[in-house]
């Protein structure tokens, strides 16, 4: 499907399920996750995740799944994948059938910065021989088997961390993740650093290629990342909310105080400026990458 209709699609659809099915009562919304199969439409909010038919948004299943970061649909298998975070800040994730019924495989438990919540996207990987998708998400902070990560990747086959895409975060540093997207065969991160009451922003890229050895380590060490801004009627925006990559085209939303401006950006340039000397690693993930 066109992307452009995907996009008009999606803004139907919520529209459609905002105005016609009243979830408040039911303590579901608010909705924050959206994820489609060919028949269905799942949605997942602070309360639950509610599937509904695609043809007429009428109710299949509900789940009482709450405080959902993540959600997700995989065409392999037809699963829905979920991530959610208890009363004591524990997450872990899931692998649910098409009725949002739990098919058993979970992962191991993970802790928290969940002031803001993750972004992430999902990437095609080759692991030999098997095709598989993987989770890359980019959080605030998240510790798993003791040890803190800003950016972390998860097999959707398993639900176990996958090696490549797994990056430690130094202790005490405050970034906040806005959008993570696969294209063109990287992973580009999106995200605000916040230290001494500033907002800065940076986009960071990584590779994302179909021989990866997950063992290996690679596309970690192929991590970089560097300040974006945008200057609009002589002033610099800074802190950027979201970002979409389409047709070679970067497009970033920045805010202020007191307005908001769409910024575009040639993604040719910034592979350029990528490929140069501008690119460093930031000096608040840990030394060891």
């Amino acid at each position: 499907m066109d992307k452009n209709v995907c996009f008009v699609f999606f803004l139907a659809s919520w529209f459609m399920i905002c105005r016609c099915n009243n979830y408040e009562k039911r303590e579901i919304a608010p909705f924050t996750h959206i994820a489609f199969s060919d028949q269905t439409i799942y949605v997942a909010g602070s309360g639950g995740i509610v599937a509904f038919h695609k043809e007429n948004l009428s109710e299949i299943s509900i789940s009482d799944y709450k405080n959902n970061w993540l959600l997700m649909y995989v065409k392999d298998g037809d699963v829905v994948i979920q991530c959610n975070t208890d009363e004591k800040n524990i997450s872990h994730c899931r692998k649910l059938d098409f009725n949002l019924k739990s098919t058993g495989v979970i992962s191991t438990f993970m802790t928290g910065n969940m002031k803001s919540l993750p972004s992430y996207t999902m990437v095609p990987v080759q692991v030999s021989p098997l095709a598989i998708q993987v989770a890359v998400i980019g959080a605030s902070s998240m510790e798993i088997l003791n040890k803190t990560y800003g950016i972390l990747s998860l097999r959707l086959d398993n639900l176990t961390l996958f090696g490549p895409w797994n990056i430690e975060i130094k202790e005490g540093c405050n970034i906040v993740f806005k959008s993570v997207i696969e294209y063109n065969s990287h992973v580009y991160f999106f995200y605000q650093m916040q230290k001494d009451g500033h907002v800065s922003s940076r986009i960071g890229k990584s590779c994302s290629r179909d021989d990866i050895d997950e063992t290996a380590g690679k596309c970690d060490q192929s991590y970089g990342d560097m300040p974006i801004t945008c200057t609009h009627k002589t002033f610099t925006f800074d802190e950027l909310e979201v970002a979409i990559i389409y047709d070679e085209v970067l497009i970033v939303s920045f805010r202020n105080e007191t307005e908001s401006v769409m910024c575009k950006y040639d993604l040719k340039d910034i592979t350029f400026k990528f490929s140069s000397r501008e690119v460093q690693h930031c000096n608040f993930w840990n030394s060891s990458q």
